[in-house]
């Protein structure tokens, strides 16, 4: 069972590293028990801040599968910072490391292990988290696409039809979505 975890968080209070390895207990478990989205208990609680649901999963821009032992990546966008993290099997954070000092609404990885941020233009950087290229797009077809692509994830096939990598340049295009 893998465990699907946001890949950007809003943190008003600028707590984003400490924000992102807080215990997740609860699991709501697809039905064929393949993945799960691990909550806080804020969830549960459905605590309001200010009088609107603020809690991680539901102000994302995208969730993607985590693979324990993967190199797993979240965005913080008010800090405008990368992190690279590890993923256990509860789903929980750790081992977290800047990776970038910069942030977005979406993001995917590629074999080579790239990392394309969309912030209303695609960013690449290295598997070093140095910069590589960048393209700029409608910040409406990219951003809400890129963040499910994940190489190898049965699911990318999908979202694939909205981004297109391409090698050659290092930048990727995109093309609305159907």
């Amino acid at each position: 069972m893998s465990a699907v975890l946001p890949v950007d968080y809003w943190r008003s209070e600028n707590d984003f590293a400490q924000a992102i390895v807080a215990p997740r207990p609860w699991q709501f478990v697809s039905p064929d028990r393949s993945i799960f989205i691990p909550v806080k208990q804020d969830f549960i609680n459905n605590d309001l801040y200010y009088g609107i649901r603020m809690q991680d999963i539901v102000r994302t821009f995208g969730l993607s599968p985590a693979t324990p032992g993967v190199l797993f990546y979240v965005s913080g966008e008010s800090e405008e910072k990368m992190r690279r993290v590890s993923v256990g099997v509860d789903g929980s954070i750790s081992t977290q490391v800047l990776f970038a000092e910069q942030g977005g609404e979406g993001l995917a990885v590629d074999t080579q292990g790239n990392v394309y941020i969309a912030t209303g233009q695609i960013l690449v950087y290295n598997p070093q988290g140095r910069k590589s290229t960048q393209s700029t797009f409608r910040r409406d077809l990219c951003s809400c696409s890129l963040a499910a692509v994940r190489a190898g994830h049965p699911t990318s096939s999908r979202i694939r039809r909205c981004i297109r990598f391409v090698p050659a340049t290092g930048g990727a295009e995109c093309k609305k979505c159907k």
